[in-house]
C-alpha cells in the first residue's frame, strides 16, 4: 500500500512524481515526449479561409509556435514576406510573428523581413511599430544587404514625399531611425546628395529630406542644415551658359600669361646679371608662374560664375533655406553640440542675413554653451555697436547666464535700445524666478 501511494502520490505544484521503479520511469517520460512536427501538415491547416479572426489567431498561432526551429521561422519569414497564406494578412498576426522571431534578429534572413516591413507595409502601423521597436537595437552594418534595404527605402520615399511637398509619417520617422545603424559615410553621403541636389534643383519643398537630417543628427548632419539655412551652398556644376568654356578660358588664358611671365622674369634676371643660369631656371621659373596664373584665372573665372548666379538667383532657394533655419531653431541640443562655434560666427558675422543670424541665436539660446572662448565671443558682442548685434549674441547666451555672462548683460537693462533693454529684463526675470523656486541659483 505504502508503495502504491508513494507511485500514485501526486508531486507538489502540478509537477508529475517520480516513481521508484527505473522502467516505470522510462515509460512515463516516453509518454511525455512529444511526437514529429510534419510543418507541410502544419502549414496546410492554413490553406483553407479562417471563419473569423478569432480562428485566423488560434491557427497561425499553432505555427508561429514553431519558430523554434531553423525551418520553422523560414516558412514565417515567407509567409511575412508574401502576406500567404491569407491569416498573415491580419495585423494581430503579423505583429505576434514579429514577436516571435525577435530573439533571433541575429539572423540576417529574420532581421531582413523586420525591415521590410517599413518599406512593404506602412499601412500596418502597428505590426511595423512592432518591427522597429525591436531592429533598431540591431547593428545593421554588419549586414550590408539590408543596408542598401534601408538606404533604397529612405531614398525612394523621401524622393516621393519631395515631389508631392508632404511632410514625414511615422512610419518615415522609424524607417530614417534605422539609417542610424547602418554605416555613417553610406547614410551621410545619400542624405548630403538628396539635400544639395533638392537644394539646387529649386525644388519648393525639400522638409522631408531636412527632418531627415535633423533626425539622424551628427556633425555632417548639422553642418549641411547650417549651409542651407545660411544659403552657403554652393552649385556642383557650372550651370550657367559658357561656364565650363568659362574656367577652360580662364585655365588656358593663366597659363599663356604666366608662361610668359615667368619666362620674361628668367631673361631679365640673366641679362642684369650676366649670369649663365641656363634653360632649366627659365622653364622653371616660367612653369612656376604660368601654375600660379593657372590657380588665379581659373579660380576668379569660378568665383564671376557664381556672382552670376548670385545676382541671377539661381543660387538661391530661399524657401528651403526658411524650412531649414526653421528645423534647426526648433531642435534640440544635440543638434548642436559640438557645433556653437559655427553659430558664434554667424551671430557676429555683419555679413550674414538677419534671418540667419536670429535662427542661429535661437538656437544657441536653447542650450548651454561650454565653450568659454565661445561665451567669451559673444560677451563681446554684447558690447558691439549694432543694436542688432547686441540683441542676437545676448539671445545666445540665454542658456548660459553664468555669474560672468550676468555680470555683463545685467547693466544693459538700460541699454540704449528698447529691444535689448526687453530681452534682458525678460532674462533676469525668468533667472530671478528659478532662483525663487529653487531651480537655479543666485546672480
Amino acid at each position: 500500500m505504502d508503495q502504491q501511494a508513494t507511485q500514485s502520490r501526486p508531486a507538489p505544484d502540478g509537477k508529475i512524481g517520480l516513481t521508484p521503479f527505473i522502467s516505470a520511469g522510462q515509460g512515463e517520460l516516453a509518454e511525455l515526449r512529444a511526437p514529429p512536427i510534419d510543418l507541410d501538415e502544419l502549414w496546410a491547416k492554413l490553406s483553407h479561409a479562417p471563419g473569423d479572426a478569432q480562428q485566423a489567431k488560434d491557427e497561425c498561432a499553432a505555427v508561429l509556435a514553431q519558430h523554434g526551429s531553423m525551418a520553422g521561422r523560414a516558412r514565417i519569414v515567407d509567409a511575412l514576406r508574401t502576406s500567404e497564406p491569407m491569416h498573415f494578412r491580419l495585423e494581430v498576426n503579423r505583429v505576434a510573428a514579429f514577436q516571435a522571431l525577435t530573439p533571433y534578429l541575429d539572423e540576417e534572413d529574420v532581421c531582413s523581413i523586420f525591415v521590410e516591413e517599413l518599406q512593404a507595409h506602412p499601412e500596418n502601423l502597428r505590426a511595423c511599430e512592432s518591427a522597429f521597436a525591436a531592429v533598431q537595437k540591431v547593428d545593421l552594418s554588419k549586414f550590408p544587404a539590408i543596408e542598401r534595404i534601408c538606404l533604397k527605402s529612405v531614398r525612394d520615399r523621401l524622393e516621393l514625399l519631395i515631389s508631392n511637398e508632404e511632410p514625414n509619417t511615422p512610419i518615415d520617422r522609424m524607417s530614417i531611425a534605422l539609417l542610424k545603424s547602418c554605416k555613417p559615410e553610406e547614410r551621410d553621403a545619400m542624405l548630403k546628395d538628396m539635400a544639395l541636389g533638392t537644394y539646387r534643383a529649386g525644388s519648393v519643398s525639400g522638409q522631408a529630406v531636412l527632418e531627415a537630417l535633423a533626425q539622424i543628427g551628427g556633425e555632417n548632419s548639422v553642418k549641411l542644415l547650417s549651409r542651407i539655412a545660411n544659403e552657403r551652398v554652393l552649385p556642383d556644376k557650372l550651370e550657367v551658359s559658357q561656364g565650363e568654356g568659362l574656367v577652360t578660358a580662364g585655365a588656358l588664358s593663366g597659363l599663356a600669361a604666366g608662361g610668359w611671365a615667368g619666362f620674361s622674369l628668367a631673361a631679365a634676371i640673366m641679362q642684369h646679371w650676366k649670369a649663365p643660369f641656363g634653360l632649366p631656371i627659365i622653364a622653371g621659373l616660367g612653369a612656376g608662374v604660368a601654375a600660379l596664373g593657372v590657380i588665379f584665372l581659373s579660380q576668379f573665372a569660378i568665383f564671376y560664375q557664381l556672382a552670376i548666379l548670385k545676382v541671377g538667383g539661381k543660387n538661391v532657394n530661399s524657401r528651403m533655406a526658411q524650412a531649414a533655419r526653421h528645423v534647426l531653431g526648433s531642435g534640440a541640443e544635440s543638434l548642436a553640440t559640438g557645433l556653437a562655434h559655427e553659430y558664434v560666427e554667424t551671430v557676429l558675422s555683419d555679413k550674414s542675413e538677419r534671418d540667419a543670424r536670429t535662427t542661429a541665436a535661437t538656437l544657441l539660446g536653447k542650450f548651454e554653451i561650454r565653450n568659454g572662448k565661445e561665451v567669451r565671443e559673444l560677451l563681446a558682442g554684447c558690447k558691439a555697436e549694432q543694436a542688432f548685434t547686441r540683441h542676437c549674441c545676448i539671445q545666445a547666451l540665454a542658456s548660459t547666464l553664468t555669474p560672468e555672462v550676468l555680470a555683463i548683460i545685467e547693466p544693459l537693462r538700460r541699454d540704449p535700445d528698447p529691444g535689448v533693454r526687453v530681452l534682458v529684463t525678460k532674462l533676469l526675470s525668468g533667472k530671478r524666478r528659478a532662483f525663487e523656486e529653487g531651480a537655479g541659483s543666485a546672480y
